[in-house]
């Protein structure tokens, strides 16, 4: 395992386990009382496996 340090990242190899977890916060519902306060958001979770890119074409794609 390779860690580089400019970029936080993680380098394994082919077939390794990997999860990406975006959310996108639409609006913040406020209410009269703090526990009552919310969000609207959107997220989504990708769950697979990591395979290298290798053709000069699809690392520019």
């Amino acid at each position: 395992m390779e860690r580089v340090p400019a970029t936080g990242v993680i380098r394994r190899g082919a077939g390794t386990q990997v999860c990406a977890t975006v959310t996108l916060v639409d609006g913040l519902v406020l209410a009269r009382s703090a526990f009552h306060h919310s969000l609207n958001y959107r997220s989504v979770v990708i769950i697979g496996e990591a395979e290298p890119v290798t053709d000069p074409d699809e690392k520019a794609a």
